[in-house]
């Protein structure tokens, strides 16, 4: 979700691509925009890296005997029914009894 939703319409990015335009000059702004998209590659590339390191880290620490353990506040309640719509009308976690 965008954090200032509708922020930029496409008016808006083409009065800034204008206003680029007759600031920087024609000469300048595909090398500004080369820039640009260089330095997007490498902030994705960054936190990519980052990302896999972080959950290299975190597989190293995690013991493997709860592999694919679940909180029971994240599990998906059983179905009640064949039903693939259904949800599970039951309340999920059961209460104790």
């Amino acid at each position: 979700m965008p954090v200032l939703p509708g922020a930029f319409s496409p008016a808006h990015l083409a009065v800034i691509a204008v206003v680029a335009l007759l600031v920087l000059g024609p000469d300048k702004l595909p090398d500004l925009a080369r820039k640009a998209a260089q330095f997007h590659r490498d902030y994705k590339k960054f936190f990519a890296t980052l990302e896999d390191h972080a959950r290299s880290v975190v597989d190293d620490i995690v013991p493997e005997e709860l592999g694919s353990w679940v909180p029971p506040s994240l599990q998906t309640p059983p179905r009640t029914s064949g039903d693939p719509t259904d949800r599970g009308a039951r309340k999920w976690p059961p209460s104790p009894q």
